[in-house]
This record gives C-alpha cells, structure tokens and sequence, in this order.
C-alpha cells in the first residue's frame, strides 16, 4: 500500500461522497494490521492502526470491517485494528488520542474526516487540524471531500491548507455511467518522489442479504472501463486503446464514430494529429473505399506504450 500512504507522513484520499472512501481506507487499514492481500495489495510493514471516525459510528465501522474480514475469510483483528468515535475536534482532542496511539501501540492512523475533524472550516481550523494530525507522530490516512459539483477536482473541498500540508493526495472517483460498483484513484500530489501519471481502478462489491451487508469484495480492474477517466485521456490514448480493441484496422472516420458511441468527443482533426504526432504507436495499415468512394487510410497499432 506504499503508493497510497508514506511511511512518515500525512496522506489523503479525498472525493465525493458514495465513492468508498471509508470502505478503502479501512481496507487498507485492514492490510497493515494483519498483512492480508486486497486487490493485489499488501503492506510490507505491519503494525497496529487505530481508525478515528467523526463520520459515523462503531456499529458501522464494525458492520464494514467484519464484511472485509467475511470476504477474506479471517477473523476480525480488534486487536490491530482499534476503533475510535471522535466528537470533539481532533485539535482539541489530540492529547487524548496520542495517549490512546501510545497505550494501544498503533503506528498508523486513519482520519475520517478532515472537514468533521476540524473546529471549523477556515483556513485557521484546516490548518490547526493538519498540524495537530502531525503530532501525533505515526503515520495518518486523512479522508477529506469535494465540494459539491467541483469543476477543478485536483484539490479537495474548502482551505488549500489541507492539500498543502499533505504529503501525497489521491482523488477517488465513482464512475456514474457503468452498472458496475468501479472507481478510479488518481494521484494528484507528491512532495516526495514520482507522481504516478496512470490512475488505478478498483471494484467495490457490497454483497447485500435481505438488507443486511454480508461481505465486500475489492478487486482490481480496468482503468480504461472507467469512463469518468476515460474521457479526461489525452486524444491519442483514447485512440491506441480503441484501436488495441479493435481487431481489425480503423479509418478516421471509424475511430472517430467509435469514440463517439463511448462519450467521447474528438474531432477528425484531433484524431489524425494524434495518429500522425505519436509515430511511435500508430502505423498507416492500408486503405478502403468510404462509402463517397473515395480511399481512406486505415490505422493499427505498433506500439502499446
């Protein structure tokens, strides 16, 4: 889980609500405090963690740990795994909760949420949140939100201090058009080391039993079958991707209808720059007789880098 979290720092994970937030950050927690495998995940360090929730409650919190630990086939680790409902905030609360890191020996936190957590949402009470998270001198997951309809979503809601004093942000986003349960995480800040340019797709199945919440299932997918992240690819990716799909070579005109039936929105223009532009990838295969007679150069794929 070292893509997600630093060792010695402030990571967050911020997105609309209904995007698996918690279910996520507690699953990793879950991997850190048993060394359980999720979605081709694992933590090469153990330790124990201690969940801080503002959101909801233990009956919650207990309800999705034991669906995690159901689908795993383990028993639950109340032990490495503790549980803490929060009502004051976490600044004036933090010398009760680092005594509670000290007495239980967790070397990991998660914070669930930083606008819940936080006195007030100023850009005062988002900094004293972000700091007094430093004091407590473990590693912290912080979950924190959108605001509602963003239209930038490289940073979360309200005051920059949030994002700022984090080492390494992630936006998760549902896709709103699949049936399927799939989000996509993308990292959009890191203070030390790489930014990881491709984002990562999971699918988070609640299996649900006359009501009752029996198991959830994370697993890898697909990036390209999220579509929400789909359509924000550069035109020459949307175009290798179709074409790799495709088992036969594409004209303009066919890529830029199959792109079209997908939601996505390229000119011919746009396609035959990107087609000419990444040499690299694409190759001229042939050609065919549109349907106004004339000939048309049909595409493939050299490369899919």
């Amino acid at each position: 889980v070292a893509r997600f979290v630093g060792e010695k720092s402030i990571s967050m994970l911020y997105g609309d609500g209904g995007t698996a937030k918690s279910t996520i950050a507690l699953a990793i927690g879950l991997m850190i405090a048993t060394g359980e495998e999720i979605a081709g995940l694992y933590a090469s360090r153990l330790c124990p963690v201690l969940y801080l929730d503002w959101e909801d409650d233990s009956d919650v919190h207990a309800e999705r740990l034991r669906a995690l630990c159901t689908t795993l086939g383990i028993v639950m680790p109340t032990e490495m795994l503790m549980y803490k409902s929060c009502a004051a905030s976490l600044p004036e609360s933090v010398r009760v909760i680092r005594r509670a890191i000290a007495e239980t020996g967790a070397g990991f936190v998660i914070v669930d949420s930083i606008g819940m957590a936080s006195p007030n949402l100023a850009s005062d009470g988002i900094l004293a949140t972000m700091r007094s998270m430093r004091m407590l001198g473990v590693p912290v997951l912080a979950l924190h939100h959108l605001a509602k309809d963003a239209k930038d979503k490289s940073k979360p809601f309200g005051s920059v201090y949030a994002s700022n004093e984090a080492r390494t942000t992630w936006l998760i986003e549902r896709d709103e058009e699949s049936a399927d349960p799939l989000v996509a995480i993308t990292h959009q800040k890191v203070n030390r080391g790489r930014l990881i340019r491709t984002p990562f797709a999971y699918r988070v199945d609640f299996e649900m039993v006359e009501e009752e919440l029996q198991g959830i299932a994370i697993t890898a997918a697909n990036i390209n079958d999220v579509s929400t992240v789909r359509k924000k690819m550069q035109p020459w990716k949307q175009v290798r991707d179709l074409l790799l799909a495709n088992s036969e070579p594409l004209t303009i005109s066919d890529i830029q209808d199959a792109l079209a039936i997908e939601g996505m929105q390229l000119s011919a223009g746009a396609i035959r720059a990107a087609l000419n532009r990444q040499s690299s990838v694409f190759t001229k295969v042939g050609s065919r007789t549109t349907n106004g007679g004339r000939p048309e150069v049909t595409w493939g794929v050299l490369s899919a880098v």
